[in-house]
């Protein structure tokens, strides 16, 4: 083969991968919820698969774990104040560092949470219930996918 050849099909590679990246980033795409569901929302979404005597003995535990008393995460909120500071003329490193630790140990608070109610609940739940737990897919996200700005 030679170098006229292999410059041709160099030349069609090259426009194919072109065309398929363009055709990529022109065409739209679902936007898909960057965070995972709230404890209370993923709290609900257990018990649905729940018998009713599990779903209660994880709604007691979550109780107690003080499951109930955690404040949601705001993740709209976050990502509208991060994308407000990325966009001012003078970038703040320092603030937006501290915006994206205040969100991640919140995030951790979270997690730590659930990992707690589950590890006092499923000791006492059936076989069948944890089953369905370790089974279980995440929720898909709530509503129609929100217009980006």
């Amino acid at each position: 083969m030679t170098f006229r050849h292999l410059r041709t099909w160099l030349l069609v590679t090259s426009l194919a991968a072109n065309g398929f990246l363009a055709g990529m980033l022109l065409t739209p795409h679902p936007q898909k919820s960057f965070a995972p569901p709230p404890p209370d929302g993923l709290l609900k979404h257990m018990t649905s698969v729940l018998s009713e005597q599990d779903a209660r003995i994880l709604r007691r535990v979550a109780a107690e774990q003080g499951l109930d008393q955690h404040q949601p995460d705001d993740f709209d909120d976050f990502h509208r104040r991060a994308n407000q500071m990325m966009r001012q003329e003078n970038f703040d490193a320092v603030a937006f560092a501290q915006l994206v630790d205040e969100f991640a140990a919140k995030r951790q608070q979270a997690g730590d949470l659930i990992g707690r109610m589950l590890v006092h609940a499923l000791p006492q739940m059936s076989q069948e219930g944890r089953r369905a737990i370790a089974d279980l897919r995440p929720p898909p996200p709530p509503g129609p996918p929100k217009p980006r700005q």
